[in-house]
């Protein structure tokens, strides 16, 4: 379904022009990042504000319609934006790649390829 312009703009706000999974910013990337179902429509996501991402393209392919079953261990489970705290999961060394904190932390940097070039 598509996002209505409202919506969008709702989301924007609520991330600040930045992807929820990664942080990149619309000025690094040069464009309108994209409004993603954190839980997806096809695993009974929904609509509402609360489970919308703002995503850059890649996060967004990485993730596509990743949903773990509901009694998947943790480790198997993204970082919910907004919600998780990233810091506790993962760190950013002096050179810029990221390692995970956690097994979370490790497996949310692996779906997402977070340490693409």
């Amino acid at each position: 379904m598509a996002v209505s312009t409202e919506t969008r703009a709702i989301v924007w706000v609520a991330f600040g022009g930045r992807c929820g999974y990664c942080g990149v910013s619309e000025t690094s990337v040069g464009g309108e990042l994209e409004v993603d179902h954190f839980y997806p429509l096809a695993a009974g996501g929904s609509d509402d504000i609360e489970n919308l991402v703002y995503a850059c393209t890649a996060c967004n392919r990485f993730k596509g319609d990743y949903a773990p079953a509901h009694d998947a261990p943790e480790s198997l489970r993204l970082l919910r934006p907004q919600r998780d705290d990233f810091g506790a999961h993962v760190e950013e060394t002096v050179h810029g790649r990221l390692i995970g904190l956690t097994p979370r932390g490790w497996f949310h940097i692996q779906r997402l390829h977070l340490n693409r070039p």
